[in-house]
């Protein structure tokens, strides 16, 4: 047999009024399993059987609210009911354990009121359409469980020790939560309700459905967002504040949302990126400006379209949905290059082909060379796009004439504006005696295969692509100089697979596999 716990409203009884029928029992007095308590005024029994804690004094919550459980109170593998309207107050710790043979069990329809800490045992249920008002003065810990309503008012900072999630809302009047390692889950009705002064540090998260056109705030995340080209569909997104993103010596603001949607095409979204002065992280406000990290690691420049510093918020539009940060125009994390190689063109010259995902005040490109790999010199540049967030291509010939060594280098110095710079990585051209005479890939960004051949001689030769089906794609009559020559072949519209391609000259075959993904 366990042992239940029922509390429900009750007329006002003054706080010294002796209880009948349970001894010498007081308002926080310990009573025997057995017992149940009435008032003396009216002999209206109080429905409060076997629970091993303290005899309690229930109020109108209407009328008045006191502490019912003064110290601390544990329920041993119990079932605690609190009906609704009614407040059950703990002025300590509550703690819920096994007893070895049964799990603790709270149902609440009405308020736990809590001044200490909130722990649970593995096995603990805990139901109902509840609100739990985290009134403590200072530090508390609180049990991950599944909440309807939380209410912080009493000031201090709430740590959670487990995932939690919100049915309804949580409103954070005064006092701070710091989710720790945990993650707070907001049903998709859910909202949350914080300020500069008392907010949720860590992660709070959603996941709903989007659809196309409409504006969406996420319960009041921070985040907002409109899809105007199609819908994102079911959206997750996590917001995590109280750290930095960090790249190119640079940091972010301490908040940025991971928006991760079923259909991420060519949304066409606006989002509005909301945060807290408390959040800047040394940074200058009318510096601020939306970036995006790519899947591959890269970041995108999104800029803004308005900056609002009275309603902390940074419009901007963005095609892809992603990760989003905040950071500094003059002092901006990295955009980096979407794809750098080098190639032999002939044999006194390469060719360099690059591309941008996006600029932020770039001025121009230096391509550097070196014969060692270590010490470089400037041998041409290429005038950059200044501040885009549209793909770029670049590309040059180094004409470097008669060389002695088996392979050159190169690397592309970027400068902004002001003449901040940085370098890309290094790539390495070899020259005749090891050039490989046939070498393809697919392209995704161009929906192309483009292959690289080498000739000792001019060579008249012939390209054909099969499909895995053994079907002819596309086919070339080629006459190919001296060198190294490049060729591409279309492949849009065709399905993704193995593709086999065969490069036939008047001595031999040589057979390269692409794949489309």
């Amino acid at each position: 047999m366990f042992n239940i716990l029922t509390i429900t409203k009750l007329p006002l009884t003054p706080p010294d009024k002796n209880w009948d029928r349970c001894g010498e029992a007081r308002p926080n007095v310990p009573f025997r399993y057995g017992q149940a308590l009435r008032a003396d005024s009216d002999k209206e029994k109080v429905p409060f059987r076997g629970f091993g804690g303290r005899a309690i004094l229930i109020c109108l919550i209407c009328v008045i609210s006191v502490p019912l459980f003064s110290q601390n109170i544990t329920n041993n593998g119990d079932t605690i009911y609190i009906s609704n309207g009614t407040v059950m107050t703990v002025g300590g710790n509550f703690s819920n354990l096994d007893n070895g043979t049964n799990y603790p069990y709270v149902h609440n329809e009405g308020t736990l009121r809590l001044n200490g800490d909130l722990s649970r045992s593995t096995n603990m249920i805990y139901i109902g359409n509840d609100t739990l008002w985290l009134s403590g003065s200072s530090t508390q810990s609180i049990a991950g469980l599944p909440y309807w309503y939380v209410s912080v008012t009493g000031g201090g900072n709430k740590t959670l020790t487990g995932d939690a999630s919100i049915a309804k809302s949580m409103v954070l009047s005064s006092g701070t939560i710091n989710t720790s390692v945990y993650t707070i889950t907001l049903d998709s009705q859910a909202t949350i309700s914080e300020d500069a002064s008392n907010y949720v540090t860590g992660k709070v998260q959603m996941t709903k459905y989007i659809p196309q056109s409409t504006n969406d705030t996420f319960g009041g995340m921070g985040l907002e967002l409109t899809a105007s080209n199609m819908a994102p569909g079911m959206t997750t997104v996590v917001r995590t504040t109280g750290s930095h993103l960090s790249g190119n010596g640079y940091q972010s603001v301490n908040r940025y949302f991971e928006v991760v949607p079923t259909n991420n095409g060519n949304t066409g979204s606006t989002i509005t990126f909301r945060y807290f002065d408390g959040e800047l992280n040394s940074l200058t406000e009318s510096d601020l400006a939306i970036y995006r990290h790519r899947t591959n690691g890269k970041w995108e420049y999104n800029g803004y379209s308005s900056r609002n510093s009275s309603t902390n918020a940074i419009v901007a539009s963005a095609d892809t949905l992603g990760i989003f940060t905040a950071g500094s125009i003059i002092h901006p994390l990295p955009v980096e290059l979407l794809g750098f190689r080098a190639i032999l063109h002939t044999q006194e010259s390469s060719l360099l082909e690059w591309q941008t995902a996006s600029e932020l005040n770039n001025d121009h490109f230096d391509v550097e060379r070196s014969e060692d790999g270590k010490n470089f010199i400037k041998v041409g540049e290429v005038k950059g796009n200044g501040t885009t967030n549209t793909i770029i291509n670049y590309d040059y010939i180094d004409v470097f004439g008669t060389v002695t060594v088996p392979a050159i280098y190169y690397r592309l110095k970027q400068v902004d504006y002001n003449g901040d710079f940085k370098y890309s990585e290094i790539r390495k051209v070899m020259l005749t005696s090891t050039h490989e005479k046939f070498k393809a890939w697919y392209n995704g960004s161009t929906n192309k295969t483009e292959a690289i051949i080498y000739y000792d001689k001019e060579t008249k030769a012939h390209i054909r692509m099969i499909d895995i089906q053994g079907k002819l794609i596309a086919e070339q009559n080629l006459t190919l100089e001296k060198g190294v020559s490049q060729i591409q072949l279309d492949m849009y519209g065709l399905a993704q697979g193995m593709y086999t391609l065969y490069l036939v000259d008047g001595n031999s075959v040589e057979v390269k596999r692409v794949m489309k993904e």
